[in-house]
């Protein structure tokens, strides 16, 4: 009876853990800003996903532009946690949401 509760126990907790992780990594990659988006394009992935928060430091890196609405890009290495795959952003047309908690570099691309 014992490993059964044990078992249930722990299968519970399992099922409340997030893969997405707690702890940040580092990505590097290409933040953009456009029409409604608020991107991170990470290096070596065939994907780009919404940025939730953190990203005051990637707009201030960001190059001279005759109207600050137009759109830019910087590159960036940062720290992040990454969500579990889903719809996110406008319209929910990323296939991730990512958190950025620390900005390492930032320079417009």
């Amino acid at each position: 009876m014992r490993i059964i509760i044990a078992a249930t126990f722990v299968t519970l907790l399992a099922a409340c853990a997030s893969s997405g992780g707690d702890n940040p990594r580092r990505y590097s990659g290409v933040y953009a800003e456009g029409m409604e988006t608020m991107t991170f394009h990470p290096e070596g992935r065939d994907e780009a996903w919404a940025v939730r928060s953190g990203y005051e430091s990637l707009q201030a890196a960001a190059p001279p532009r005759a109207d600050p609405n137009d759109g830019f890009r910087v590159c960036a290495t940062i720290e992040a946690r990454l969500s579990e795959r889903g719809r996110y952003g406008h319209l929910g047309m990323f296939p991730r949401e990512i958190e950025i908690t620390q900005v390492i570099e930032a320079r417009p691309c």
